[in-house]
């Protein structure tokens, strides 16, 4: 194995790490959005609806129904994904995001080689073993489902972020 072998190594498994800190973020922030989505309309639904019920009594059954959807909502909540999902990504985006800091405070000496092929080719292992007891500390058995939108996504911002912010330490 060459030098620069051992140094595209590096580099890919830390540009790896930082594209999915940045895609477990961009689902995170999803994730929270459609839970306070839901939180919000049950929220409303079974106030508000009593309320117009009262005042538009000659439509009840539209208000009778609207109670009755947050009631359902609320019961099949703690049996949706995204409690758990939240929870776990938010761990796990955590470890990602100190993993590829981790990551970037070591390039400068990946690229400038002032550590040898065998130390860099050590770190490299390391983060990736990092990297998967992260990801089975957070998950546990549980699953994920890709979102091939975000993954383009990320992959244009950490490449964004890589040539802009690391690329110069090099």
């Amino acid at each position: 194995m060459d030098t620069q072998d051992v140094q595209r190594r590096y580099w890919d498994q830390f540009a790896r790490l930082k594209r999915d800190a940045i895609y477990i973020s961009r689902y995170h922030s999803r994730v929270e959005t459609i839970d306070r989505w839901i939180n919000i309309f049950t929220a409303i639904m079974s106030s508000g609806a009593i309320a117009g019920w009262a005042i538009w009594n000659h439509i009840g059954w539209v208000w009778g129904a609207a109670i009755a959807a947050a009631q359902v909502i609320s019961a099949v909540k703690p049996y949706l994904p995204f409690q758990n999902r939240k929870r776990m990504l938010a761990k796990f985006g955590a470890d990602l995001e100190t993993l590829a800091l981790a990551a970037e405070a070591d390039w400068m000496k990946v690229a400038r080689l002032t550590i040898s092929e065998e130390e860099i080719h050590n770190r490299t292992m390391t983060l990736k073993r990092k990297c998967l007891a992260a990801q089975n500390r957070a998950f546990a058995g549980a699953s994920l489902p890709e979102k091939v939108r975000w993954v383009e996504a990320a992959d244009r911002d950490a490449a964004d972020y890589m040539n802009s912010y690391v690329m110069d330490e090099g």
